[in-house]
């Protein structure tokens, strides 16, 4: 219900996922299925106690509203709306997990071994293909899901400025960045000024300050 009034797309209203992968492993949640209820029977029943935390009887948090407000109405007025809501979830997922599956060579093609993306193989497909590519590379880097509209801004003033801009979009700690007709994903650092590092050897990766990573040159002659 958040996510509808979020007005997200189907990968937000297929809410959350019983498997999902969270920081290079996988999360499961294996009681999402059950409702409080259930599990609240089964713990007297083990004679179990619980904390229950003041702040979920807060109705002035979202989620909180819904669900003491807002949900007992829509169950009592149609008993099945969870059930229900979650099939549509689930339809949600479903389409997905397809278009993940059909647009994964799209992004394998556009996506450079670096993790970067190519804007050349984007400029011809249509709005909906490109913002789902661009969508899923963000994804990969475990960022935010952009809006709509910064989608939108992602491509009109990032990777479609004037070839002499140096185009930014700050996304939360982090900033996407166009570099040799390629988006960036990186981490946004405050305060840095222009700064001399002298390359000792190009044999040996360049350690740059601020904790901004390392540069190194590879055996084709890239850096």
């Amino acid at each position: 219900l958040l996510a509808l009034k979020r007005g997200s797309g189907p990968a937000g209203l297929s809410a959350m996922a019983e498997v999902s992968e969270f920081a290079g492993t996988r999360l499961i949640r294996p009681l999402l299925a059950r409702t409080r209820g259930e599990l609240e029977q089964w713990a007297r029943q083990y004679d179990l106690r619980w904390i229950e935390d003041e702040s979920n009887q807060d109705d002035s948090y979202d989620r909180n509203f819904l669900r003491l407000r807002v949900v007992p109405l829509l169950q009592q007025r149609w008993p099945h709306f969870a059930e229900a809501t979650a099939r549509s979830a689930a339809l949600c997922a479903e389409q997905e997990s397809l278009l993940d599956e059909l647009l994964a060579d799209d992004l394998a093609h556009c996506q450079t071994q670096q993790g970067t993306l190519k804007i050349a193989p984007m400029l011809a497909m249509s709005d909906a293909r490109r913002a789902a590519i661009i969508r899923r590379w963000l994804a990969g880097q475990n960022a935010p899901m952009p809006s709509r509209e910064a989608l939108v801004r992602i491509w009109q003033e990032v990777a479609l400025a004037r070839e002499d801009a140096s185009p930014c979009l700050r996304l939360g700690a982090f900033e996407i960045r166009r570099y040799q007709s390629q988006l960036w994903w990186i981490k946004s650092v405050a305060g840095q000024s222009e700064t001399i590092v002298p390359w000792q050897t190009w044999l040996q990766p360049l350690e740059l300050p601020a904790g901004l990573g390392s540069v190194q040159l590879t055996a084709g002659g890239d850096i």
